[in-house]
Parts: C-alpha cells; structure tokens; sequence
C-alpha cells in the first residue's frame, strides 16, 4: 500500500469516528505519512550527501552549466510532458463531430454542447462542420 492510498483511508476513516483521541491519532497518522511523501521527493540520505559530493567537487564552469540545464529542464517540464504536447497537437487536427440526429456529439471526449462550435468547449477538440472530407495540415 502507498502512502497516498494509506492518507486517503485514513482521512476516509476520520469521517466516521467520533472519539476525538482516534481522531488525533488520524490526523498525527495523515501527517507523517505526507512527511514521507516529502522526503521521497527530495531523495535518500545516502542519495542526497552523494549530490552534496558531487557538488562539492564541482568547478565555477560546471556549476554554471548544470544552473543553465536545471533552468532548461525548469522550463520543459512546465511545458509539460512529451505525451501531453502530442495530445494537445492532436487536439489542434480538426476532427467531424459525430451526428446523433437530435445533436452532435464531440469525437474526442463525447460532449454534446459543440453546436457549430470551432473547438470543443468540454476537451478542447477543433472540430470541422462542413461535409467535404477532413483536411489534414501537417
């Protein structure tokens, strides 16, 4: 079990008791197990005084370097991850919403409120209304 599932049993749990000693003793629980999640985040003792050696035995240049990289791998992951760029450019390719008769429904995640709309107001799909076959621009 992980310590998010354990959190999420425990805070469950909270809810139905009414002794407030359980209810402290939750809590205290709920609290060091996100304390762990923190430390995981940052890494093992041994991980951490290995980055600290590293560091230590680093010139001005290389430091230089890895600020430049981290500021770079900053800036990436804030773009967000390679899967999530391919699902947004393939939001961008507009795709035919399904007919329903009494409405139109949206290809890509099923919403119905698009009448004539150019993107999906629900996913963000671009969506073409006309009924020459879909062009694709690459």
């Amino acid at each position: 079990m992980t310590e998010q599932k354990a959190t999420r049993i425990l805070k469950e749990e909270m809810g139905w008791e009414s002794d407030s000693g359980k209810i402290k003793a939750f809590a205290m629980a709920i609290s060091a197990l996100e304390e762990i999640q923190q430390y995981r985040k940052i890494g093992t003792v041994e991980e951490v005084k290995q980055y600290k050696e590293i560091a230590d035995n680093m010139n001005a240049v290389d430091m230089a370097t890895l600020c430049i990289m981290l500021d770079k791998l900053k800036k990436y992951q804030s773009i967000g991850t390679p899967e999530k760029c391919r699902e947004a450019v393939e939001k961008q390719r507009a795709k035919k919403p399904i007919d329903r008769c009494m409405f139109s429904e949206c290809p890509n995640c099923g919403d119905v409120e698009i009448q004539y709309c150019t993107y999906c107001p629900n996913c963000g799909q671009k969506l073409y209304w006309s009924e020459e076959p879909e062009m694709r621009s690459e």
